[in-house]
């Protein structure tokens, strides 16, 4: 998995590693960044260069048919801990303002969800806990109305 990649390659390196979501139409990629100038990775940074790029784009679309980072064609509710409903057409990367998710050398991380689906029936998230840099995955039960392990 890329994430557990990242967060090993960061505390290896003793450099902020992670990635940048780019959407395209509906469909999302994402490229790998390490930090260059010591503040993190920004979004300032990464055009400017100074945060350089380690990795291609990778799209999940042209790995697994049918999948894309996305929602549902129905409301579901927000992955605990939150408590609200996430609407169709949501946006599905969900780490506050940025569409940058790093880890860094301490073994930390952003803290935010992806959403993944095939956008008819199967729904994941996958969690990122910023403390810790503990990475979960949740499938969405359609006939519980819930999330499960």
């Amino acid at each position: 998995m890329d994430l557990a990649r990242l967060r090993s390659a960061a505390i290896t390196t003793g450099r902020v590693q992670g990635l940048k979501m780019t959407r395209t139409g509906e469909t999302w990629s994402y490229e790998f960044f390490e930090d260059g100038d010591g503040d993190g990775l920004r979004s300032d940074d990464i055009a400017a260069g100074r945060d350089r790029r380690t990795g291609g784009l990778v799209r999940l679309a042209d790995h697994f048919e049918g999948v894309d980072f996305g929602l549902l064609e129905v409301s579901v509710p927000e992955v605990p801990p939150g408590t609200g409903r996430l609407a169709p057409g949501s946006d599905p990367v969900r780490f506050g303002r940025s569409e940058i998710v790093s880890f860094t050398p301490h073994g930390t991380s952003s803290s935010g969800s992806f959403y993944v689906s095939d956008r008819r029936r199967v729904l994941f998230a996958v969690v990122l806990y910023g403390g810790t840099g503990r990475i979960r995955t949740l499938r969405y039960d359609r006939e519980l109305g819930g999330w499960r392990r």
